[in-house]
């Protein structure tokens, strides 16, 4: 997991990277030396997809991850509600 000052301590490089905080949170790390939160998880369909969370510092380690947690259980709740739903249907 990352803390504070680890993330104040990463550099830019030549190419855009991804440091995994835990349970599909990412913080990118741009070649101008900005850095975003990502959260990565599953479509209904099976495909990954990632959505943006904000701009560190703008959005701290804290809040990202209370972001990725309402996500998180946003889409769960969706798939639960789509299942019963079609389980209903036929």
């Amino acid at each position: 997991m990352l803390n504070k000052t680890s993330i104040k301590r990463l550099k830019q490089k030549e190419k855009v990277y991804r440091l995994l905080d835990g349970d599909g949170l990412y913080l990118e790390v741009r070649t101008n030396g900005e850095k975003y939160w990502r959260y990565r998880y599953l479509k209904i369909s099976g495909k990954s997809t990632m959505v943006s969370l904000g701009r560190y510092p703008n959005v701290s380690i804290e809040i990202a991850r209370i972001e990725r947690d309402q996500k998180k259980k946003h889409i769960e709740y969706g798939s639960v509600s789509f299942a019963d739903v079609s389980k209903r249907w036929h």
